[in-house]
């Protein structure tokens, strides 16, 4: 349990402290019991009172104890919850260059971390307290008496065994029902699927017959699962009575025979026996949920073990992020989309420039930018990007046509939750260059709501918003994706004129363009993976 490492020393001990004292829980009544069996006529008053302060205390310090132990378990659960969600998290998010779906990693988080913790962690702390709960009820019993207790312990074992015997009886009677259940839905459903043929030819008596006898079979087969779940209850409580008897009977013999038990120290460990023997049930019954995750857990525990530091991310960019890159080159580059599809693209551009990319759909724009960003890696020939003549390895921000708006501020979108980095004044500054704060400045523009995915924004203002979240960082360099798409000709008029007056450098992808536009400095067409420039 290496993986424990990390949790504070002082909540281990005080861990194995608290379970130690819970599990005196087993023999707290039968303790209360048998002390109340040596008071008789001859003690005082104050013997009474000290029985009823000592069983109150007893019984507090327990219950208290379970109560802080249950808590030092949740708080030891947290510590290993967060540090496995911590680890998952920035794994997925920092070692990872390709889109996630958000689902499966949801349904980690919520459902198979909760499985773990419910069927790993926490049946650990089961067994643990059972072992203790087992070790004191048993030295309990056998200190009051050692022979009964055995007897005891013994024949309370076997009912436990009873379900062996019964097994295959009860497995055959469910197979049975199974098969019967089965044959009779199957002819259910091919009479019903065959009605309109068998309508057709008038057959009636034998497809009544066919479905009554399936239906004997199947209730007859449904009895019989019956009686055997029956048979078997019966077998067991007879069992169970018979084991809970006998022991008693021996008990009460020595009470008053052999006057080595009083009867009170009986019933203590009459009551302490099913602390014995429960322990030994839920331990097993632990073992198994424990076995049920052994695939599952195994590529969480790393996690914990240290196996790779997932939790600091120093190694990331971390702080503000802000793109020096000035040139882009992409020589003898080649990448297949599809078999019939292959780029092939060679060109340099160094700041400043403004070029628009242009093609059919599907030809291999946007697999272009993600050349350049990244995202994709060339099967043959290299991309470099450089910053005053030397390789960098920056990227270079991408806006595309349908921008994730995050559904909280304008001022956490446009900062991407980078708020320390950026003044209020920088903001709205740059909220001004994109043209957005004049259509929201009658409201609190940095704090209004954006709504799930921008549901409380126009298509034009989620474009500038990307716009901004790109602007705020004053790189030199931007790839644009179809950023007009989904604009109307006024908003993808306003957007370029924005664009153009920054005086930034930048390529755009886009099938809507306008050939006499002097403000780009190149315009190629991408056709059967080879880029021509067309002005």
């Amino acid at each position: 349990m290496n993986y424990l490492k990390f949790i504070k020393k002082t909540k281990l001990i005080l861990m194995g402290i608290l379970i130690f004292l819970s599990s005196f829980n087993g023999v707290l009544l039968s303790g209360i019991i048998v002390y109340a069996g040596s008071l008789n006529q001859t003690s005082s008053f104050s013997d009474v009172l000290r029985f009823g302060a000592i069983s109150i205390l007893g019984w507090s310090a327990i219950y208290i104890s379970n109560y802080y132990l249950e808590v030092t378990e949740a708080s030891i659960t947290k510590d290993i919850n967060v540090k496995i969600k911590q680890g998952y998290f920035r794994e997925q998010y920092l070692f990872s260059e390709m889109v996630k779906d958000y689902s499966s990693i949801i349904s980690v988080l919520s459902n198979d971390l909760r499985l773990i913790e419910e069927n790993y962690f926490r049946q650990i702390f089961e067994i643990i307290s059972s072992i203790l709960l087992f070790i004191v009820s048993l030295s309990f019993m056998l200190y009051l008496n050692f022979l009964v207790s055995i007897i005891f312990i013994v024949l309370s074992a076997l009912p436990i065994i009873v379900p062996v015997f019964m097994k295959k009886m009860l497995s055959n009677s469910a197979n049975e029902y199974s098969n019967s259940n089965a044959e009779y839905t199957h002819i259910i459903k091919e009479i019903f699927n065959g009605f309109k043929t068998l309508k057709s030819y008038s057959v009636t008596k034998e497809i009544i017959s066919l479905s009554d006898k399936k239906l004997d079979k199947l209730e007859d087969s449904t009895f019989n699962l019956k009686r055997s779940e029956v048979l078997s209850k019966l077998v067991a409580v007879l069992i169970s009575g018979f084991c809970f008897l006998v022991p008693l009977v021996v008990g009460c013999y020595f009470v008053i025979y052999h006057k080595s038990l009083s009867f009170s120290e009986l019933i203590g460990i009459f009551l302490a026996n099913d602390k014995v023997l429960g322990p030994i049930q839920s331990i097993a019954y632990s073992l198994n949920k424990i076995n049920t995750t052994k695939d599952l857990r195994k590529p969480f525990l790393k996690y914990l073990s240290g196996e790779k530091n997932f939790v600091d991310a120093e190694h990331d960019n971390n702080g503000l992020y802000t793109s020096s890159i000035d040139e882009i080159h992409m020589k003898d580059v080649v990448y297949s989309i599809t078999p019939e599809n292959k780029l092939s693209i060679d060109f340099s551009f160094k700041s400043p420039f403004r070029v628009l990319l242009t093609g059919t759909s599907g030809s291999g724009k946007t697999t272009i930018l993600n050349l350049i960003n990244g995202s994709l890696k060339p099967q043959k020939g290299y991309v470099n990007l450089l910053s005053h003549g030397k390789k960098s390895s920056d990227s270079i921000p991408t806006v595309d046509q349908t921008p994730y708006i995050f559904d909280t501020t304008i001022r956490e979108n446009v900062t991407l939750f980078q708020n320390e980095y950026f003044s209020d004044d920088q903001i709205i500054e740059v909220l001004k260059k994109v043209n957005l704060y004049e259509e929201l400045e009658k409201i609190d523009i940095l704090n209004y709501q954006c709504g799930e995915n921008g549901s409380n924004l126009s298509g034009g203002q989620k474009q500038k918003i990307a716009l901004a979240r790109a602007l705020i960082r004053n790189n030199k360099v931007y790839l644009f994706d179809e950023i007009s798409a989904n604009l109307d000709n006024d908003n993808s008029n306003s957007i370029h004129d924005i664009l153009f007056n920054l005086g930034i450098s930048f390529i755009e992808v886009s099938h809507h363009y306008d050939l006499n536009d002097k403000r780009y400095t190149d315009i190629y067409k991408l056709e059967n993976g080879t880029l021509f420039k067309i002005k």
